[in-house]
């Protein structure tokens, strides 16, 4: 293997690290704010109560599940030729 294929191989598992620390990244802001608009809700508006925060949780873990599926999809979409 010469230099110029190390390279070529090295930056490509860069760029595959970069896009799972983004999601990575993403999937935790996610399930933070859900979590914190759970809970901000459910102080204000329901004296103290627990379980919007729950909900928040719930929400955003099925948030996370189904964006990886849509971004799959959108990369099919983007490389697809136009016929």
């Amino acid at each position: 293997m010469n230099r110029r294929e190390m390279l070529i191989e090295c930056r490509a598992l860069l760029s595959y690290s970069r896009e799972i620390i983004a999601d990575g990244w993403v999937c935790f802001a996610t399930i933070y704010a859900c979590f914190s608009l759970g809970n901000l809700i459910g102080e204000k508006y329901y004296h103290g109560a627990q379980l919007p925060g729950l909900i928040g949780i719930w929400v955003a873990t099925f948030i996370c599940c189904i964006t990886p599926s849509f971004t799959k999809m959108a990369k099919a979409a983007k490389n697809k030729p136009i016929t």
